[in-house]
Parts: structure tokens; sequence; C-alpha cells
């Protein structure tokens, strides 16, 4: 069940910064454009040629690329749909959160310094 209140967490809910959700819905239309692509590909290899699967390598490879492309936008498709922006965090907390940068010490390699890392919401 979508939205579901479950240990005061909504379950389904993609929590999102504003950025990062505009970023990922450029990457789903640039999945589609792709998708677009290789279906049109799909179909011109078909003309090019009596066999359409078989020792037709343009129209394999535009299947293959039609069924990936496809497939990586199902994945991106429920975030999308149950996407919900959260604030920026108070950059004076100290508690760390989505969309703070943060800094920490690798002491695993020596002399690896600090290292700064952007929590992301994707």
């Amino acid at each position: 069940m979508l939205n579901k209140k479950t240990d005061g967490k909504e379950e389904g809910v993609h929590k999102f910064l504003r950025a990062d959700l505009e970023a990922l819905r450029d990457l789903a239309k640039e999945i589609e454009r792709k998708a677009r692509e290789a279906g049109k590909m799909t179909g011109e290899s078909c003309t090019q040629g009596a066999e359409t699967t078989h020792d037709n390598f343009p129209f394999e490879q535009a299947t293959r690329d039609l069924e990936m492309w496809t497939r990586r936008l199902a994945e991106l498709r429920p975030a999308l749909q149950d996407a919900r922006v959260v604030a920026d965090p108070d950059p004076s907390s100290d508690v760390v959160a989505i969309g703070m940068t943060v800094e920490f010490i690798d002491d695993y390699d020596k002399g690896s310094g600090v290292q700064r890392v952007r929590i992301g919401s994707f």
C-alpha cells in the first residue's frame, strides 16, 4: 500500500531534494528519448533487409537497446510517481541529513586526509 504510515514513515514515498528530483526528471526524459530512438532504429532495420531477426545485427542491437532503456525507465517511474520534495537541511545542525555535505577523516589508508561527501537523495 502506498503512503501507508508505518513507524512514523510513509511507505512508498521517495524523498528528494528539489535539485535532485529535477535531475532525475531530466534523466527520465533523456532515457525516454533514447528509447524512442531505439524503437525507430528497430523499425528502420526491419525495412533494410528481408531478415528481421536472423543475421540482422542492427535489428538485434536496436532491440537490445530498446529493452534496456525501457527497463531503466520502468525502474525510475515508481520513484518519480511517489516523489516528495523535502526541505534543504539546516546547515547548522549536528545531525547528518539528506542534502548535507559532511567531512570525515579516512584513517584506513594513512595520509588520505579529510574526505568531503554530499549526502544526496538519489
